[in-house]
């Protein structure tokens, strides 16, 4: 479960960021002064001093950077985190023809009612609109409608009947950040699509030997690569080329 993320949080850990970088600054600035005063022999004790000073300098900069490293990448993930649980009640639905002054709201009523056989008295939707850049003569394909629920029951309805649009030519998917779709995309690519789903906004990965790891990070999935180098057995590749089909 994600832990509470506000802004808050967001903000004081940005703050320690730039704090640990002008400190960093401040010293390289001091270590530059002190070189550019040092016009004596390179044997001086001064310079050798200055010289010992400058290795311990780098010591630290390689430390401060690693951790300014892991510090940013730990922020961009709670970002992500928390623009994902803001899309926890929402859906896109690939594939609906797009029409002048359409009402998106109907347009996915209609496709929960008729296609995926769902009583629509009770679905509470808050908005639906298109997403993406919209279409061109060279790029005709309709944008996939956004929508998103008031309650987190109906939407786990609908996604729940999904399998019902096989052969509609529609398609529902999770409405995933950017960086979850790279995530997504990432999985596919390591263990094939057949064997790579999304729930709850997580990147669902199945292992070779069956076991299901969540992946949110693309770290997540290199942690479970692995399992992907050891010998396959042709009985497991061409179960892999099939299901692939």
């Amino acid at each position: 479960m994600v832990p509470p993320i506000t802004e808050k949080n967001v903000l004081s850990e940005n703050t320690e960021l730039r704090k640990a970088l002008m400190d960093m600054e401040r010293e390289l600035a001091v270590f530059k002064h002190n070189l550019s005063e040092k016009k004596e022999s390179p044997e001086s004790k001064e310079i050798l001093s200055i010289e010992d000073r400058y290795h311990h300098f780098e010591r630290k900069m390689t430390v401060a950077i690693d951790f300014l490293m892991n510090r940013s990448e730990a922020l961009e993930e709670r970002m992500d985190a928390m623009e994902q649980y803001s899309r926890r009640k929402s859906l896109l639905i690939h594939g609906i023809p797009e029409t002048k002054d359409e009402n998106c709201v109907d347009v996915a009523l209609a496709v929960f009612r008729d296609k995926l056989n769902i009583s629509i008295d009770s679905i509470r939707i808050d908005e639906a609109h298109r997403v993406g850049l919209p279409r061109t003569k060279t790029y005709e394909r309709p944008r996939p409608v956004v929508i998103k629920f008031m309650f987190y029951n109906d939407r786990h309805l609908v996604w729940t009947s999904k399998r019902s649009l096989k052969g509609t030519g529609l398609l529902i998917t999770e409405f995933l950040t950017a960086i979850r779709k790279s995530v997504l995309y990432s999985a596919r690519d390591l263990a094939g699509p057949r064997k790579v789903w999304t729930q709850d906004g997580k990147v669902v990965v199945q292992r070779p030997d069956g076991v299901m790891v969540n992946a949110t990070t693309i770290r997540d999935v290199e942690a479970v690569r692995s399992c992907w180098t050891l010998p396959v057995t042709t009985e497991y590749r061409v179960d892999v080329e099939f299901k692939s089909l």
